[in-house]
Formats: C-alpha cells, sequence, structure tokens
C-alpha cells in the first residue's frame, strides 16, 4: 500500500512537472567550488555569492557552493584547466579564454561583429548561445551554465583624437598578448606595445605608449583617466563572462539539483549580471567626461573596413562562415 509521505511526494511531482519544475528531495550533502580571478568588489564576484546562496537555500543547505575569489585557487587559464580536470568544480571564464580548447570561440572576442548590447544579448540567447554551449561542451569538456555580457571595449588616448582607423595608424598601443586582439590592431596600423595592466599608469604618462583599450570601468579603476585626454567609444571587441562546471561533478548531481544550478545560473548570471554590467559601463562610459573629451560615434566602417580581413581569416580558419552569418542575421 502506498505510504501518505510517498502520495502526497508524486501528487507535488505532478503539479510540479505542469509547470516544468522539478520538485527537490533530500540528498547527501556535499560541499562544491568556485573558482574566479575577480576582486571582493567586483560584479561578477558578488554574482558568483548569490548564485552560491541560491543553490544553498533551495537545496536546504545540502549544496554549499564555496566562492574562491582572486585568483585564490588558480589564475583564469588554470581555473578552466582545473575545471576540465575535475580539481574544481566551478569556475568564471570568458568565451575567448575557452577558445584555447575550442578554437572556434575564439569567435567571440572578433572585433566588431557585435554592434550593441541589445545584439550581443540576442546572439547569446539565439542559436549561436546553443552553439557556444555544444562547442564548449563537446570540445573544451564543460558544461557552460550562466552566460553574460560584461561590456565592450573603447579606447583611450593621451596625444591625439579617435574618430576613423587612420588616427589608430603607427600609434603606440597597449594591447593584451591575445593573438586575435594583436592582429586586429596590427590591421589597423597600430604600433601594438605589450605592457602589463598594472604598469600601464606609469607607461602612459612617460609616453611609452599613447594610447590603452578596454571596457571603461577597468580605465577609472586603474585611474588611466589621469593620464589621457581622448575617448572614444568604438566598443570594438565584447567581453563576456561565463559560469563553467566539471561534466561528472554536474552530471553526478540529482536531476532536481541540477535544475536549481541551471535556474541559479541563469538568473544571477545571464539575466542579473548582464544587466548590472551594462548599466556599470555605461555610467562608466560617462563619468570618463570628467577627464576626457569624449567622441561617442566614431567613423566605425572605417574600422570594420580595416579588421576585415582578420574576420575572414579566422572565419576559414575555423568553418565559422554560418556562424557568422547568424550574427549578423541577429542584428
Amino acid at each position: 500500500m502506498m505510504t501518505s509521505n510517498r502520495r502526497r511526494f508524486i501528487q507535488s511531482a505532478a503539479a510540479a512537472a505542469t509547470v516544468g519544475v522539478i520538485p527537490f528531495r533530500a540528498h547527501a550533502k556535499q560541499t562544491l567550488h568556485l573558482s574566479h580571478i575577480f576582486n571582493l568588489e567586483d560584479l561578477r564576484h558578488k554574482s558568483a555569492l548569490a548564485f552560491a546562496d541560491e543553490v544553498r537555500t533551495k537545496t536546504n543547505g545540502e549544496v554549499d557552493i564555496v566562492v574562491h575569489p582572486l585568483s585564490q585557487m588558480g589564475g583564469l587559464r588554470d581555473s578552466v584547466e582545473g575545471t576540465r580536470l575535475g580539481t574544481i568544480d566551478l569556475t568564471m571564464a570568458d568565451t575567448a579564454t575557452i577558445g584555447n580548447w575550442a578554437p572556434a570561440l575564439g569567435m567571440w572576442s572578433l572585433p566588431f561583429i557585435f554592434n550593441d548590447y541589445d545584439h550581443a544579448q540576442r546572439v547569446m540567447a539565439g542559436p549561436v548561445g546553443e552553439w557556444r554551449t555544444k562547442e564548449i561542451r563537446s570540445k573544451a569538456g564543460l558544461v557552460a551554465l550562466g552566460h553574460a555580457v560584461v561590456g565592450f571595449r573603447v579606447m583611450l588616448t593621451s596625444k591625439r583624437a579617435v574618430n576613423s582607423a587612420a588616427d589608430i595608424r603607427q600609434m603606440k598601443l597597449r594591447v593584451p598578448e591575445i593573438p586575435i586582439y594583436v592582429s586586429t590592431f596590427r590591421a589597423l596600423g597600430a604600433n601594438v606595445t605589450p605592457v602589463p595592466w598594472g604598469e600601464v599608469y606609469s607607461a602612459l604618462q612617460a609616453g611609452v605608449v599613447e594610447g590603452v583599450e578596454s571596457n571603461p570601468s577597468s580605465f577609472i579603476l586603474a585611474k588611466h583617466v589621469e593620464v589621457t585626454k581622448f575617448a572614444s567609444r568604438t566598443q570594438h571587441i565584447l567581453l563576456d563572462s561565463g559560469l563553467l562546471m566539471n561534466p561528472d561533478r554536474f552530471g553526478a548531481l540529482p536531476r532536481d539539483t541540477q535544475a536549481i544550478i541551471a535556474a541559479a545560473a541563469k538568473r544571477h548570471v545571464t539575466d542579473s549580471l548582464s544587466k548590472q554590467q551594462i548599466a556599470l559601463e555605461t555610467g562608466a562610459w560617462n563619468d570618463l567626461a570628467k577627464w576626457a573629451t569624449l567622441n561617442p560615434n566614431p567613423e566605425l566602417a572605417s574600422f570594420r573596413t580595416a579588421v576585415a580581413p582578420v574576420v575572414e581569416d579566422f572565419s576559414k580558419r575555423n568553418g565559422l562562415g554560418e556562424i557568422l552569418a547568424k550574427v549578423g542575421a541577429a542584428k
């Protein structure tokens, strides 16, 4: 004979199924570790804490996700590798970094393929976002959970304003040592100069470099605004952040726990973090006016023409014609 508790569970499960929710059942308590490189004030860290709190609450404390910020468990690449190997359970990383194991995902950092935040979010929520998830699983060996817009990279310069691609020619420009970034600015004719991020302020001050590119809030935090004069809203490369999990750890979890983790990731990374980051970077761009002359509408057509070979070459090498067509169609 069916017990009353068993009958109530079956009834609640049936009711939950009608709205696509799996009721949570008691399971063995476990602790998971989430590694990232960001500081305690970074919205990505706060997003990770909110995600962990929701999972803890909705599993009645049976899944405890401990967040390790500030590279405590390793740098960006090391944390992704650790999550792939299972020495770390979860991590946060941009798609370009995952491209070290799934090269086609480097397309996320191709120049000028995203027009604005709305376009980027439509791409993330559509077929290209689905392709990214599958590519991460099949090539990088990771489960992709949340995926957020972080911001667009813009330019800050000390000697001359940037309105068109011609203004960058021969400029000594600090660019990260990331192949797509370097190729992009070499195509624009810049004198690409590798300088560690922590030394960019003094390099600008001494004239070792004449410009730097990154997201607006980073410029303000690093005080680069104190030693530059002009800002150009080129929005040349999109920054993103994804929440990733080791597939064995995720697969070993009960289905109801998996559903809770997936829902929490969507809420706190895909939705909330994107919204907060867009607001942060939009406000930071406007705040640059306190120190620099702003150019909100540079002649982007000249930039796109100059970097078109970079996009075309990457697309051909990685068979991305169809994917990039879908990115364009989302505009």
